[in-house]
């Protein structure tokens, strides 16, 4: 990093970005150590591990854990909160009336 800051800031700060991004990725290792270990413990080893959001392409392109990606996965279950708290509304004003 000491070379770097001589090369100007924008760089430097390149820089520190690319080596925040490979810490995350160490921890994203960690993670899928963490998910083999607890296929193999639990015994389902055929249970399927979902990936959602924009980081999570990432992830499951890059691994073997990752069975399945939803780029949508968690909009759509708050919809479907939405959607119940929406419903159960209207039945408890149905029964308030």
């Amino acid at each position: 990093m000491a070379l770097l800051q001589g090369c100007g800031r924008d760089l430097y700060e390149l820089a520190l970005q690319n080596e925040k991004e490979l810490h995350e990725l160490s921890f994203t290792a960690d993670d899928m150590d963490i998910v083999r270990k607890m296929k193999e413990e639990s015994g389902l080893e055929n249970i399927k591990v979902v990936a959602t959001g924009g980081f999570g392409k990432v992830i499951a392109d890059e691994t073997d854990v990752i069975d399945i990606y939803d780029n949508i996965l968690t909009l759509q279950g708050l919809r479907i909160i939405y959607y119940k708290n929406v419903a159960a509304g209207r039945k408890s004003r149905k029964i308030q009336n």
